[in-house]
């Protein structure tokens, strides 16, 4: 019996990720056959990010009763692990990283999951006709938080200064 539950979980783990492994290969194939420019990624990245994903959080958000979605221990959960491992993020990189430049980068690179790019998309899989309220919710507040970590570490390494209405606005 325990074998066969393992055996369950490991579909489910598969048809959870496959499909993201999938769309990996297509995009690496697509860039090695040179079908999307090098110049072209970087407006592909910020038209996914500023049209695309809003819209898939909003539609997401619409379509499910937000105050069933919303799970106050949930969402502090989420963003007390946030600030967890930007903590231990900074507190490490500091202990190991000695050029101040490179800390802001590391830093950010260890804090910053890719909750939405992946999350997401596992959770459709596995909740499969169910809405993703909660997530989604998750996501509207986790990721200008991660935002706004981003922002004050690179700045703070970079030894500039904040400006605190700037970086609101910008988010």
């Amino acid at each position: 019996q325990k074998v066969e539950i393992c055996v369950q979980n490991l579909i489910v783990s598969f048809n959870a990720i496959a499909p993201l492994f999938l769309l990996i290969i297509i995009g690496f194939f697509i860039r090695r056959q040179g079908l999307v420019r090098d110049e072209a990624l970087p407006q592909m990245n910020t038209l996914a990010f500023t049209v695309f994903l809003p819209a898939l959080l909003f539609n997401n958000l619409y379509t499910t009763n937000v105050a069933s979605a919303f799970s106050p221990r949930l969402l502090g959960y989420a963003i007390f692990a946030a600030l967890t491992m930007y903590g231990l993020a900074t507190a490490i990189v500091c202990l190991l990283e000695k050029d101040s430049k490179s800390r802001g980068a590391m830093i950010q690179a260890i804090y910053r999951s890719n909750f939405v790019l992946l999350g997401l998309p596992i959770v459709q899989t596995l909740f499969e006709g169910q809405d993703l309220g909660v997530t989604s919710v998750i996501i509207a507040v986790i990721v200008p938080i991660f935002n706004v970590m981003a922002v004050v570490t690179l700045e703070v390494f970079r030894g500039g200064k904040i400006k605190w209405g700037k970086v609101l606005l910008g988010i």
